[in-house]
């Protein structure tokens, strides 16, 4: 399914698909406060999504503890992925969605995306044409990643 399709089911439910992927066991690591996801419509493959566990939307509504748990999984994730690709990117998406830079969910999370370029994430255009992988093949993903730790 094309993510754009996608992102609009979600708005239309109104639901967080974050803390779904939470909530059905998706999780490839975590900690107290956080946990990490395989990227549902990855930008390149490796590409991972931090996130703390209670739905904010914002850096500041979060106390030191949840955002030292998101730090703590970064850093160990960035570790991980560095021993395989030359090159990350890892950004933070906060605060409104829907506005100018394409943020489509107000679940805090962080990104980390092996050999991200301009080519991939330059425009909302090619940020929606990305696709949404099935059951099966997040699956198939979330257990290879399963692996690196």
């Amino acid at each position: 399914m094309w993510y754009k399709k996608h992102i609009d089911e979600i708005h239309r439910t109104k639901r967080c698909p974050f803390c779904e992927e939470l909530d059905q066991g998706s999780v490839i690591d975590e900690n107290e406060h956080a946990f990490v996801v395989p990227a549902r419509a990855p930008y390149y493959e490796d590409h991972v999504l931090i996130l703390p566990k209670i739905h904010k939307s914002v850096l500041h509504d979060y106390t030191q503890e949840e955002l030292n748990s998101v730090y703590a999984l970064l850093t160990k994730r960035e570790t991980l992925l560095y021993a395989k690709h030359e090159e990350l990117v890892i950004f933070l998406r906060a605060g409104k969605i829907l506005g100018p830079t394409g943020k489509t969910m107000d679940h805090l999370h962080r990104h980390i995306i092996p050999h991200f370029t301009i080519q991939f994430g330059g425009s909302q255009e090619s940020s929606d044409k990305r696709v949404f992988l099935d059951d099966t093949q997040y699956t198939i993903l979330k257990e290879r990643m399963k692996q690196y730790l």
